[in-house]
């Protein structure tokens, strides 16, 4: 069997490329990333295929090696099997198996019933037998056979299912042997169905003694059931003269507590010999009078205490004392009116005075210039003239004329000046004479400041306003005072004509003695109502119980004896419960007995099927060593042929077991595989492999793709492995990857 060659369309990052494989070893020594395990991968595809890809599942070949550029996704493969060459063409979906397309051809022919596992048609193998076998890497490595490798050696080595094998039916025949019959102790089927049985029969035999039993039994109950009747009786009677008793007990109770509460009552009432005279609605009005006493004693208090403030006493001190009257502050209010008008006038006169002197220097002011300008030109003319007598004469007119306008404009100005100072000084005495006025009578109030008089005055006013503002509201005081004494009175009248009614005197705690006054009364009223409901209940409670007559005897005197007839009871229900027990165990008199032949027909079986678990598992066992004599054997045998070169190559002493369990030798004593190292047990797993598939397949022999199997062995026992290989895989193809020059087998 070999591989010849494939074509990968697009498969993980390698697209469009053919590879051929030679009879022997096949060799390819690649960096990490060229696609050796996706050549690998795409080998094993061909021939089972790849997992579907569902949303949700894990990350598996079909989308690790799903190309992303697109394109056809898969190619084919040619091999030799026996006399055939077959061509398989399979090219796959992105997630779905049912999209995948296959066709496998046998000698150019297309062949229709391969199936979706060509290789389990072929070989005989499924796809975990395959990578088990003839697909060897560099993962945890596993030394067992599969289902279909078991079938191959004979459906019977299977150490990956526990459910059919040989250990797995001996167990179960032997765990059911013992159930029926323990080697040693007692809990067994066969041993308890004994003890049932000898427990049923000593039941059967107790019951026959309960049947004879009975009849005393039904004597005593009946004696007992007498008694207890009678007892029960007197029990009655007794009953009803001690309700009886406790009715008038209940009587008793209303009338006591009746005379407790009359008491209390009385009580209360001699503390008030007059009685209690007022009403609820009287007491609430007193209350509140005496609150509105404290409310007008803190008022008057705070009137009579209230002094004035200093700026009201320094008020007091400029008006009250000085005798402010109203005739004098009208007289200074006139004298300041007065003055204010004669400012005004004075002011509207020097106004009038200078319109005057302003039109009557207007109209003499056009002449002035006139006479200016003429007398300037003829003198300035005069002098300019040649002749001196002639310029002297104009010289001397325009002088003449010049002096004229002067004398004009002096004589104008003089007039206007004497008219104004007379006015003025006529207005200025009499404001003068008013300020002085003023001034004087404002110094009597203490007001003279240097801001002048109407800011006197001013202040004067506003000051008198404030202090005729004290006196209003001191005469409302003295009003309120009065008032609240007046009331004040009334109240203290009426509340002491209320407490003399009931004796208290003037210096009494009024408070304290109505609230208590309050409290009982109220407590008064409540027993006077209490005394009366239980006049009526005590009435009312002997007519409804019918009460005619008190009985002689106390609870205490009656001749019933309770404890006697409980004992009667108690004993006369334990007797019952007695006979309903054994009553209902004869009931099952004859169940016993049908459980007894069941249970002798029971161990019958269990001793049949004992015998048949014995001969079971002994036939097994002489078929189980026919079996491996048969088909374990070749294997182990196999696999120990190489166990020379094995132990040359590990350096340790390797035995097999009849389950393919490995062992070795060290420090003379025999472990297992797991304590190799990881390139040590790639060795054992590859010489393992080959064992399987020389005694699976005797016709031809398989190719072999390892997969960089031996990462774990350093330079020396690489050398040793591949010694190893070459030796071991004379006479088949082998496939083998790798990624770094150590693990080269050609220049080994």
């Amino acid at each position: 069997m070999r591989v010849l060659s494939c074509h990968i369309e697009n498969y993980g990052n390698i697209s469009d490329t053919d590879f051929d494989f030679h009879p022997g070893i096949t060799e390819f020594l690649e960096e990490n990333g060229y696609g050796k395990t996706t050549l690998a991968s795409f080998i094993k595809a061909m021939f089972y295929g790849l997992p579907i890809s569902r949303k949700g599942s894990k990350f598996n070949d079909r989308r690790h090696f799903y190309p992303f550029h697109g394109g056809k996704f898969g190619g084919n493969l040619i091999f030799i099997s026996g006399e055939c060459e077959y061509r398989i063409e399979r090219f796959f979906d992105s997630s779905s198996g049912a999209k995948d397309s296959l066709k496998v051809y046998c000698n150019g022919n297309l062949m229709e019933e391969s199936g979706v596992e060509p290789g389990k048609s072929i070989f005989g193998l499924d796809a975990e037998s395959f990578e088990r076998t003839v697909f060897l890497t560099s993962g945890e490595i596993e030394i067992s056979a599969t289902g279909d490798l078991s079938a191959k050696l004979g459906s019977f080595v299977d150490d990956t299912d526990e459910n059919h094998n040989f250990d797995t039916a001996v167990s179960v025949l032997d765990k059911a042997r013992k159930e029926l019959k323990a080697a040693r102790g007692k809990n067994d089927l066969i041993t308890r169905q004994r003890e049932t049985i000898n427990r049923l029969r000593s039941e059967i035999n107790r019951l026959n003694g309960i049947s004879e039993a009975l009849g005393a039994l039904y004597g005593q109950r009946e004696a007992l059931y007498g008694e207890v009747k009678r007892l029960s009786k007197l029990e009655k009677d007794e009953g009803e003269r001690k309700i009886l008793l406790q009715k008038w007990e209940t009587y008793d109770t209303y009338r006591d507590t009746q005379a407790r509460e009359t008491e209390r009552m009385n009580q209360i009432a001699r503390k008030y010999p007059g009685g209690f005279r007022h009403t609820e609605e009287e007491l609430s009005e007193i209350e509140n009078q005496i609150a509105d006493a404290r409310v007008l004693e803190m008022r008057i208090r705070e009137l009579r205490e209230k002094e004035p403030s200093m700026r009201q006493q320094e008020l007091i001190h400029k008006f009250r004392n000085h005798g402010s009257s109203g005739q004098e502050r009208e007289r200074l209010a006139e004298c300041v009116r007065q003055y204010q008008r004669k400012t005004e006038e004075q002011e509207a006169q020097a106004a009038r005075i200078a319109r005057n002197a302003s039109e009557r220097n207007a109209s003499g002011a056009f002449l002035v210039k006139l006479f200016l300008v003429i007398g300037l030109f003829l003198a300035v003319g005069g002098c300019l003239f040649l002749d001196a007598l002639s310029g002297g004469i104009l010289v001397g007119i325009g002088i003449f004329i010049f002096a004229i306008g002067i004398f004009l404009y002096l004589r104008i100005r003089l007039a206007s000046s004497l008219g104004m100072r007379k006015e003025e000084l006529r207005l200025q005495k009499e404001a003068e004479d008013l300020r002085s006025e003023i001034r004087e009578r404002l110094a009597a109030y203490e007001y003279c400041s240097q801001m002048g008089i109407l800011y006197d005055y001013a202040a004067f006013v506003k000051d008198y306003e404030e202090y005729e503002a004290f006196c209003r509201e001191r005469k409302e005081q003295e009003r309120l005072l009065l008032e609240d004494e007046r009331r004040l009175g009334k109240v203290m009248k009426a509340t002491e004509q209320f407490f003399r009614a009931y004796g208290l005197g003037a210096g009494a705690d009024k408070s304290a003695f109505l609230a208590q006054l309050r409290s009982d009364s109220a407590q008064y009223n409540h027993i006077l109502k209490n005394v009366a409901y239980l006049e009526k209940a005590a009435f009312d409670y002997r007519e409804k119980n019918n009460l005619p007559k008190r009985p002689e005897k106390s609870v205490s005197d009656m001749d019933f004896r309770p404890e006697e007839l409980e004992e009667k009871r108690s004993a006369l229900a334990a007797l019952d419960r007695e006979t309903a027990d054994l009553e209902r165990e004869l009931e099952s008199f004859e169940e016993k007995q049908k459980q007894l032949v069941s249970a002798e027909e029971t161990l019958e079986n269990y001793l049949e099927k004992y015998e048949i678990y014995t001969a079971s598992i002994e036939l097994l066992k002489l078929s189980e060593q026919n079996l491996r004599d048969r088909y374990v054997r070749p294997v182990k045998e196999q696999f120990l042929k190489y166990a020379d070169v094995l132990e040359k190559t590990l350096g340790e002493k390797i035995t097999m077991d009849k389950d393919f369990r490995i062992f070795y030798e060290r420090g003379g004593e025999n472990r297992t595989e797991k304590h190799l190292s990881a390139g040590q047990r790639s060795i054992c797993q590859l010489c393992f492999r080959l064992a399987l598939m020389e005694q699976m397949f005797e016709d031809e022999k398989p190719f072999l793709i390892m997969d960089d199997p031996f990462t774990g062995l350093d330079a020396l026992h690489m050398r040793k492995a591949a010694k190893l290989l070459k030796e071991l895989a004379k006479g088949r193809q082998v496939i083998y990857f790798s990624c770094h020059e150590s693990r080269r087998l050609s220049d080994i």
